[in-house]
This record gives structure tokens, C-alpha cells and sequence, in this order.
């Protein structure tokens, strides 16, 4: 599976910060957001720590992040960051027990770990790479053949 930038970036905030247990889920098609990211925090001072940093680093590339809303207040222990079409969940650990907030999105879409995530992105890209290899020895190959014609 193909991971748009935002969310590469955005998980890699979360994990600059400490966040933990971060999962995303593919929505698209299925909801409002095409993905949604959740991440266990410490504490609400914590999840107050992260959303400003996230906030602060997506406010140096406006035109990729657009605006982004906030809901929950100071002291929540439940933020949501809406960054265009994609959700991010900072929750403190009994938060996300409480709701049991996995299963209810793990239900509706494609949740992977970051872990996971990123093993499917390095994958992908030795797919890739295998395949531009294997294009380059077949242009290689071809262009022998052509240059052994043009000298007979």
C-alpha cells in the first residue's frame, strides 16, 4: 500500500514528540478523511506538547497541510488534529482504553502499525528499485543488440 507524504510526515512528528502505539487506517472511500492516525501520549500536558509541535511544523508548509482544526481543549486527555483529509487521535492510554477507540476504527478500514507501515513503504520501494533495475539491464541488453546490428 501507497502512504501520501502528509501521513509519513505526520507519524514522524508523533514519533519525534514520544508518542506511542501509532496506528493508521486507511479510509478511503469509507468515511469523511482518507486516513486517520491514532497515538498514545503520557499525559495532557504531553498531548498539549505534541499538537503544538505538529501544528508548528505543519504551519511551515501551509500550501501541503492547509489549515488545520482542533478539537479538544488544554487540559483533554482527547485531542483530534483534522489536517485536511486526515484525522490524527492523541490520546492519553486510559483515553483510548475508555473508548476502545482500535476497535472501532480497525472495523471500518485497513489499520496498520508504524511499524507495519513502514516495512510495507521499504518494500515497496525494493519493488520498485528490483523493477528499475531489471528496466535498466533490458534497455542495456537492447541497445548491445543494436550496436552489435550496426556494426555488421
Amino acid at each position: 500500500m501507497k502512504y501520501p507524504s502528509k501521513v509519513i510526515d505526520l507519524c514522524q512528528f508523533l514519533e519525534d514528540k514520544g508518542a506511542e502505539d501509532i496506528y493508521v487506517c486507511n479510509m478511503q472511500g469509507k468515511n469523511v478523511v482518507d486516513y486517520i492516525i491514532v497515538s498514545t501520549l503520557h499525559s495532557t500536558a504531553h498531548i498539549q506538547g505534541v499538537k503544538d509541535y505538529i501544528l508548528e511544523e505543519c504551519a511551515k508548509l501551509p500550501l501541503v497541510y492547509g489549515e488545520i482544526h482542533v478539537e479538544g481543549f488544554n487540559i483533554s486527555s482527547w485531542v483530534v488534529l483534522d489536517v485536511e483529509d486526515i484525522f490524527v487521535h492523541l490520546f492519553t492510554k486510559e483515553e483510548r482504553e475508555k473508548y476502545n477507540f482500535d476497535r472501532l476504527i480497525s472495523d471500518s478500514g485497513n489499520m496498520v502499525s508504524l511499524k507495519k507501515m513502514r516495512q510495507e513503504i521499504l518494500l515497496e520501494e525494493n519493488k520498485r528499485r528490483i523493477r528499475e533495475e531489471r528496466e535498466d539491464k533490458a534497455r542495456h541488453k537492447l541497445q548491445e543488440r543494436k550496436a552489435k546490428k550496426g556494426d555488421k
